[in-house]
This record gives structure tokens, C-alpha cells and sequence, in this order.
């Protein structure tokens, strides 16, 4: 994939990700230099982050091969691709029961091929509905919800059972699977019972946000306004300062032995035993989850670097470990894959915490790791110090499954039943 170059002062802020080319002992940003580590040699492409919504400088990214470049800004931005590739990505989702086709829209662009150098003249990219063509499609305003709209599965929002207990768990099954280590000590089970008592925690707590939000400001400096008597519990509890996670647990607890009538009435210490069971529990799924990744010297197919989806399936890349120091994290992100070019994938993306970024198109490589959706959203420290990447898809029955490739036993029930209806066709 090659990278448009940017301006320091441009890409200063942490956020919305554009790439570039860092030449040898050229400064880079603090979030790239993780990626420095792992790049193939000096002076290679990585990527880098700049603050998304409302900033006027174009984010260009072109496939390897010229044949599609995603350009405009962090939101509503475009994708121009060669009228094959497009028909055959259209192609490639109507196989796999997604809910959009791609038809050529309106604009055009001249885009250059990195290669050759020669310029071709690419047409716009539009998403349409698989079901009603000519009509535009829906985007969702979260990450998942996007994604498994376009991937239209029934599943929900979990791979397993419809919860987070269930991702969970699925995501660590994949994980062992795939490097060959057997769950002796039961781990998938203890992430997903973990995960589900924090969910429940969250939902029996009437005041988690609350509680939350103060975590989130005390520790990781978050920049939230709380309500009056949580902000006045802050002050109390840290003053001006922050604290250590580990400082802050007693720190709430002394303050809900008081009597001062200033605090929020809820936080009491029943209350604040069972929020920090929930974030105990928390901590605990992402630890588990750290512990059986694999580490930057060992590479497997279908995980971090190597997760490739295929058309009509996602990345998803799952927080694991503890968080980066003053750094909140998501649970996870979702991408889904729409087209691909040579070792190129343009995406389709949305992100929950900026409405404007609804149904954006981005692209990653999957031959250099520094391009890869994995070491891009795992260098803006918002998944924890070791997150879990993989690829997914719709399995039979509409069903999501974890994996970037086609189960075998899927494929040949797939098989035998494609068979058994042309032979009743046949018949009939």
C-alpha cells in the first residue's frame, strides 16, 4: 500500500489513523514508534495517527498495484477502484450473503500506480443495498453494528451466545486453535464466566457510569465532565492529582466510609465492592487473553498481522492485557471487509464515539506488518498492551464464526447441500 506524505504539525494528534512514509532518522510520532520495532527495515512504511472529524487535510491511501485508493477526509471519505475489481468484489459479497453490492457511482480520479508510475482514471465506489438495488445502503453508528450489518448475520452481537461472554470466548478458542495449545486449564470457560459476571455486574449496578467515568478521570486523566457530587467525590478522593489504579481502590472505599453528606449517595461500600469486582472481572477476560497471544516474534496464520478476512467478513481486533498507562481502551473494533487488491483491503468502518464517522472507508496491507489493521489499531494504545486481531465471517445458517478461512466440515456440509438442491431441481 502506498502512503501520501503529511506535514509533523499535522498528524500531532492522537485518533483517526492516515498513513505515511517515515524516512531513515526521520522523527516519528509517539504512536508509531511501536511499529518502528516491527517493521521489515529502515525506513519502511508505517503508519500514522492523526485526529479524526473536521480537519480539512486529505487522507490518501493507494493499493500496491494502482488499482484502488481511498482518499478524502477522516469522514466521508471515498474509494475509486477499476470497474473488474469492484465487479468482482460485488461478486464476492453477493456470495457470501452480505447485505451490500458496489456499483459505480458518480466521480472519477486519476490515480497513479505506484509501480509503473503511469496514471489511471479510477471510477467512484458506491455502496448500494443487495436487496434493492439504486438504493443506498443504511450505515450503523457503531463499529460492530456495522459490521454485522454488512456481513448480515443473525447472530447478534456475539460469536457464541448473544453476549460479550460469549466474543469472548469464541476470540480465546480461535487464539488456542490456531496455535496448537490445549485448553488444559479450561481458560475459554473462565474468560467467558469472567466476562459474563462483569456484564452482569454492569447491569445490577445502577451507578456503574458514574463510577466508571470517575475511574476513568482519576486514573487515566480522561477528560469527562462528572456530575457535581462526583466531581466533588473526585476532588476528595485525588484532589488536582490522578491515581494509581491500585490507589485508587482504597481511596473510594475510605470515602465511602464517611459521612460526609457532600458525596454521591451511591457510593457506599457495598457499591464500591461491586464495581471494582466488575472492573476486576474485566481486567481478568483481557489477561487471559494476553496470556495465550502470541508475541511479536511468533507469527500465525489467521492471527494479529496475518488476519486476513475475506470478502464479506471483518477484522475485529479484541483489547487484551492492561491498559497503556493513562490510556482508556475499547472493548474491541470491528472492520468489515468489502474489497480487496493484490495484498490490499479496503474497508468499511464506524466508530461509536464520533457520530460523523458513519460508513468510512479505509484501507490496510497485509504483506508489510506495519500496514496491517492489526498494528495500526493496536498502535493507538486504545486496546490494552497486547490485543488479540483476527478475521471473521458468516458461517452456515447466517451464523457469525471466528476465522479468516472456510472451515472444512462447513465447506463440505455447504457442498452437499448446494449438490442436494440441484439434484432435486433436477428432478423436478
Amino acid at each position: 500500500m502506498a502512503n501520501k506524505r503529511f506535514l509533523e504539525k499535522e498528524a500531532s494528534k492522537s485518533g483517526r489513523s492516515v498513513a505515511d512514509n517515515i524516512s531513515p532518522g526521520a522523527r516519528a510520532l509517539p504512536a508509531v514508534n511501536p511499529l518502528l520495532t516491527i517493521s521489515a527495515a529502515p525506513g519502511s512504511p508505517v503508519q500514522r495517527y492523526v485526529a479524526g472529524g473536521g480537519y480539512a487535510w486529505p487522507l490518501t491511501r493507494t493499493s500496491d498495484d494502482g488499482k484502488m485508493q481511498v482518499v478524502g477526509k477522516a469522514t466521508g471519505n471515498k474509494l475509486y477502484a477499476e470497474a473488474a475489481l469492484r465487479q468482482t468484489a460485488s461478486a464476492a459479497l453477493q456470495d457470501a450473503g452480505a447485505a451490500i453490492t458496489l456499483e459505480q457511482g458518480t466521480g472519477t480520479k486519476s490515480v497513479k500506480n505506484p509501480v509503473t508510475n503511469k496514471y489511471n482514471t479510477l471510477p467512484e465506489v458506491a455502496v448500494r443495498q443487495a436487496e434493492d438495488t439504486g438504493e443506498d445502503f443504511e450505515h450503523e453508528d457503531s463499529c460492530i453494528d456495522e459490521a454485522l450489518a454488512i456481513m448480515k448475520t443473525t447472530s447478534g452481537r456475539a460469536l457464541g451466545p448473544n453476549s460479550s461472554a460469549g466474543l469472548y470466548r469464541e476470540v480465546l478458542s480461535y487464539v488456542l486453535r490456531k496455535r496448537g495449545i490445549r485448553d488444559a486449564d479450561n481458560d475459554a470457560d473462565t474468560i467467558a464466566s469472567a466476562e459474563n459476571a462483569r456484564a452482569t455486574g454492569v447491569d445490577d449496578l445502577d451507578s456503574y457510569k458514574d463510577f466508571r467515568d470517575l475511574l476513568y478521570k482519576v486514573v487515566y486523566k480522561a477528560d469527562l465532565d462528572l456530575p457535581e457530587p462526583w466531581e466533588y467525590a473526585k476532588s476528595q478522593i485525588a484532589g488536582r492529582g490522578h491515581l494509581t489504579m491500585e490507589a485508587f481502590w482504597p481511596a473510594l472505599r475510605n470515602l465511602s466510609l464517611t459521612r460526609d453528606q457532600s458525596k454521591p449517595a451511591e457510593i457506599t461500600q457495598p457499591n464500591v465492592a461491586k464495581f471494582r469486582e466488575i472492573i476486576t472481572n474485566q481486567l481478568s477476560t483481557r489477561d487471559l487473553l494476553a496470556r495465550h497471544n502470541p508475541g511479536q516474534d511468533e507469527e500465525v496464520d489467521g492471527l494479529n498481522e496475518k488476519a486476513n478476512p475475506q470478502i464479506g467478513g471483518a477484522f475485529l481486533i479484541m483489547s487484551g492485557g492492561r491498559n497503556k498507562e493513562r490510556q482508556l481502551t475499547w472493548n474491541y473494533h470491528w472492520g468489515a471487509a468489502v474489497i480487496k487488491s493484490g495484498t490490499d483491503i479496503a474497508t468499511i468502518e464506524s466508530y461509536a464515539n464520533t457520530p460523523e464517522a458513519v460508513g468510512i472507508w479505509d484501507m490496510y496491507g497485509t504483506l508489510r506488518k506495519e500496514q496491517t489493521f492489526h498494528a495500526e489499531h493496536a498502535a493507538t494504545d486504545k486496546h490494552g498492551e497486547s490485543p488479540v486481531t483476527i478475521g471473521t465471517r458468516t458461517g452456515r445458517g447466517g451464523l457469525l464464526s471466528a476465522g479468516s478461512e472456510q472451515d472444512p466440515a462447513e465447506e463440505n456440509r455447504a457442498t452437499a447441500g448446494t449438490k442436494k438442491k440441484a439434484k432435486k431441481k433436477e428432478e423436478g
